[in-house]
């Protein structure tokens, strides 16, 4: 027995003895040079101090 979940991000297969678990792949295999254009960044870089406070109000949020 093989089925998916409602959020159809895993297979739940029927071992017999237990189920197991599988996630899905996401996404299609791809090259470097098909998604390197989405990492260009313009502005100055973000210091760790920056990151920090980024995932602290990330956090604060939630």
């Amino acid at each position: 027995m093989q089925s998916s979940l409602p959020n159809k991000q895993d297979f739940i297969i029927d071992m017999g003895d237990g189920i197991l678990l599988k996630p899905k792949k996401a996404f299609v295999v791809t090259q470097l040079d098909d998604v390197a254009g989405c990492l260009k960044y313009q502005d100055k870089p973000k210091t760790l101090e920056d990151m920090d406070n980024a995932i602290r109000q990330g956090i604060e949020k939630s």
